[in-house]
């Protein structure tokens, strides 16, 4: 799913005809760094219309003459790696640095126009005597101030008010583009939300246990969220921080949360297949997620940094004409290693609440074929297992996203949270579930 050859999601409108402008022909908004002589005016320009300087860069990095305010980024064709590109001319012109999930929370250039004005800030040190404020730039004129934010929890779809908003967590890799996909195909009434880990989001630390992960988590989602309620979800990794935040919310407000886990394992079924090093991450991914014909050289990548092994990686996969994914980073793999240790000393509990559990129809390399079997003796709720095409990465891509979402939609319509004073059989979604792994009634059974 992430060749360059393909979008995640077909682009609504074809590449216009005409030629692209040039620079001279766009309106051109200067960047902040070309000068320091500025103006009130042209301070005040810059914070109130950086729309024309959006519109620029997207022209050049989606190769359109021309592009309306509320067109949306991927349906014009862009994706994460046209993504990387656009970001860092929109940086150097604004002076600013937008997060690697700005494209998710702000798709159209009308969007993402008010996000820059928020973030540029104008001190103002006003004259007693002339009631004037002063402008500064590197300590004369003109300074811009940037305001960096430091929320790990991305909005993927506003939504409706009064809808239970579904919240996902990031898969053991930290990234929240891995959910776009299926964000695009739930209901255009459902707000979906999803959590980045800070690393990637580059203002802070991993996380190296999941209660600490989920107890912040869940402190700003209460903090974003002011309704009461929503639903709960992750892939892979993704899946069992969002159950620890379940127990939690079970433990402190005595209520019972919906909760979709797409492929999470149980961390004792996937110990065999642990990976120890950065370069059994890379091939796992590489293998999985890109071309299984790629073949590593894995004795002569482990001679090489983390660094080198991810530039040497790059250039194996130029050769199959495939251009590495952008989310291949260090930092990626460095939060993949110690996401998988919070992992493996996760001390799995029992859950009472309604669970939906989504399982890989396709096999692949060290990823256990019935990774859901085990769930069966910590899930007391009603539990509802669906199985979809893709393996345990594809499922969540293209058009394999479109069955998932598909199987996903009638536990979210019927989904609510309530009391655990309730009974159980009150708290459950009315879903169809797939024998032979329908739990009819609920049991009871201590932890292993």
């Amino acid at each position: 799913p992430f060749q360059r050859q393909e979008y995640w999601v077909e682009p609504k409108r074809s590449h216009l005809s005409f030629s692209l402008v040039t620079d001279n022909e766009l309106p051109v908004t200067q960047s902040l760094d070309q000068t320091d002589d500025f103006t009130d005016d042209q301070v005040a320009v810059k914070m109130e219309q950086p729309l024309m300087g959006i519109i620029e860069i997207w022209c050049k990095a989606l190769g359109f003459g021309q592009i309306q305010p509320y067109e949306n980024y991927f349906e014009l064709g862009g994706n994460s790696l046209i993504a990387v590109k656009t970001l860092a001319m929109l940086n150097e012109r604004f002076g600013i640095v937008l997060p690697p999930q700005t494209f998710l929370e702000c798709p159209t250039p009308a969007a993402l126009s008010a996000r820059i004005k928020t973030l540029i800030t104008v001190d103002e040190d006003r004259d007693t005597g002339s009631n004037q404020h002063q402008i500064k730039h590197n300590g004369t004129s003109g300074e811009i101030k940037i305001k960096q934010s430091t929320n790990n929890m991305v909005r993927l779809k506003p939504g409706s008010p009064g809808v239970l908003p579904l919240v996902l967590v990031h898969p053991v890799g930290g990234e929240v583009y891995y959910y776009r996909d299926l964000a695009e195909q739930i209901a255009a009434d459902r707000p979906v939300y999803a959590f980045q880990a800070p690393s990637i989001g580059g203002h802070g630390e991993t996380y190296d246990n999941v209660p600490a992960m989920a107890e912040d988590y869940l402190s700003e989602l209460k903090e974003q969220i002011t309704q009461s309620g929503f639903i709960l979800g992750g892939a892979s990794f993704g899946g069992l921080v969002a159950l620890e935040m379940a127990k939690q919310i079970e433990s402190q407000q005595q209520r019972l949360t919906p909760l979709i886990l797409i492929d999470t394992p149980v961390p004792g079924a996937v110990k065999a297949n642990r990976m120890t090093n950065s370069v059994d991450v890379l091939n796992y991914l590489v293998v999985n997620s890109l071309s299984a014909d790629i073949e590593l050289d894995l004795v002569e990548l482990r001679k090489l940094s983390l660094d080198e092994q991810i530039d040497h990686v790059a250039e194996v996969c130029k050769a199959h004409d495939i251009i590495l994914p952008p989310h291949f980073t260090t930092v990626m793999v460095q939060t993949w290693m110690i996401h998988q240790k919070a992992l493996f000393n996760y001390q799995m509990p029992v859950y009472a609440g309604s669970t939906l559990y989504l399982r890989h129809g396709e096999s692949m390399m060290n990823f256990p074929s019935n990774v859901h079997k085990p769930w069966l003796d910590y899930l007391q709720g009603d539990v509802a297992i669906k199985q979809v095409p893709g393996n345990h990465i594809t499922m969540n891509f293209g058009q394999n996203a479109v069955t998932l979402a598909a199987a996903i939609y009638p536990f979210l319509r019927d989904s609510k949270v309530v009391p655990i004073t309730s009974t159980v059989e009150d708290s459950l979604p009315q879903t169809s579930v797939q024998p032979p792994y329908s739990k009819q009634s609920p049991y009871s059974k201590s932890m292993p």
